[in-house]
């Protein structure tokens, strides 16, 4: 059973007092394994503003997550710009401040050097200010992942987030979003760049920010089951795991590409007019959510899309599996699993590297995930390398492990 990791949580027991047996009981009560938690705005600056208090309150955080150890502890910077000596114990940070509170000084050599060392460690940030500022930070923190909380709600508000859409860094935390915003976020960047996230911090019940009230609402979004781990652990996993943000890459230098035959019975065609259905039909569980409506409008309708990129393996007229060239990736490759273990994958992958070298591409990328063993497998097979740096990330690690589950 998947156990969620709740990606925002509060804890302290100074001005406010949510300690870990209370945090343990309300993970426990939604099932949930683990979270990443910050100390209370409070005990930053809203109640006491001090130096010695905003230390207690980070070192008390740390603590606990030395105790018990699926926490993931986050260190809250405020605008005095101070940080831990022990930052490198901390998974993450926190970046807070609603409009209407003290503003931080972006322009201070104090600032820089925060930034620098947040960077250097490529540590995660929750980023919680208003909308220029957030994307100035956006901007700055670069390599570091960004997370955007509350679905970008108190960030300048979520119809503004898509300004964000277009940078794989940034994704965003469902906490106390309402479940429209949550679903639009959703469409536009796919379950991998949404974490769930609950505000938990000891509010009396009945209120809206407990794990087991936030896991409900999420259930509310017809998820399939792999899009559900997505957004509700594998996601934020990724995150505190330095190195492991992004999907691990593999590149292939455009030459001879193979050809195989195929089971009697199947044959390749390109796509045409009409074919959003039938497209949509193959993908839909396997890489987000899609009907042929979303297909028509966020891919065939397109004007970069070619029709003669998208390529279909077909049992008789009926579509069994589907390859994508795209922007020079191998992308969207998908098949039926009432089809799987005949080799078609193999097949229309082919395909569609044969067209790159039609069309003069001198290399193809592509993007995979770490468990998708057997897809890697494949790839490799056809020709593929793995790629060791993406992004200022070392993958070297995981490509080990990846090719030593391989090799059995």
């Amino acid at each position: 059973m998947m156990r969620p990791i709740d990606a925002h949580v509060h804890l302290g027991n100074l001005t406010k007092l949510y300690d870990l047996a209370r945090l343990r009981r309300d993970l426990d009560e939604a099932a949930c394994e683990g979270a990443a938690v910050f100390a209370f705005p409070e005990d930053m600056y809203r109640r006491v503003d001090s130096p010695e208090h905003r230390e207690r309150a980070n070192r008390y955080v740390l603590e606990c997550a030395k105790e018990d150890e699926t926490l993931a502890p986050f260190y809250f910077v405020w605008n005095d710009f101070v940080l831990s000596d022990e930052l490198e114990e901390y998974r993450g940070i926190k970046w807070h401040r609603h409009a209407d509170e003290p503003r931080y000084d972006y322009s201070s050599p104090a600032c820089e050097r925060a930034l620098d060392a947040i960077r250097r460690l490529v540590l995660p940030v929750v980023v919680e200010e208003e909308f220029c500022q957030t994307r100035g930070l956006v901007e700055r923190l670069a390599p570091s992942p960004v997370i955007i909380p509350h679905m970008g709600g108190l960030n300048g508000g979520t119809e503004r987030m898509d300004a964000f859409f277009d940078d794989p860094r940034v994704c965003f935390d469902t906490a106390v979003a309402p479940i429209e915003n949550v679903r639009w976020v959703l469409e536009h960047v796919g379950p991998r760049r949404v974490v769930f996230g609950s505000d938990v911090s000891g509010t009396s019940e009945p209120f809206f920010n407990f794990p087991k009230v936030e896991l409900a609402k999420l259930k509310k979004l017809d998820l399939s089951g792999s899009d559900m781990q997505l957004v509700c652990r594998t996601n934020i996993r990724r995150l505190l795991a330095r190195g492991s943000f992004f999907q691990l890459a593999m590149e292939w230098e455009a030459g001879e590409a193979p050809r195989f035959d195929l089971p009697e019975g199947y044959s390749l065609r390109a796509s045409g007019p009409g074919d959003e259905k039938a497209w949509a039909g193959l993908v839909n569980g396997a890489i987000g959510r899609w009907d042929e409506e979303r297909a028509g409008k966020e891919l065939f309708s397109l004007p970069e899309f070619d029709c003669a990129n998208l390529c279909f393996v077909c049992r008789g007229e009926e579509p069994a599996g589907t390859a994508c060239l795209w922007k020079g990736t191998l992308h969207m490759v998908a098949v039926a699993e009432a089809h799987r273990g005949k080799g078609l994958g193999k097949a229309v992958c082919a395909a569609v590297m044969r067209k790159a070298k039609e069309s003069g591409l001198k290399k193809l990328t592509l993007s995979t995930d770490d468990f998708r063993v057997a897809a890697i497998r494949t790839y490799l097979r056809l020709g593929w390398k793995p790629v060791m740096l993406v992004k200022c990330e070392d993958h070297t690690r995981r490509w080990e492990a990846v090719m030593k589950e391989i090799r059995g």
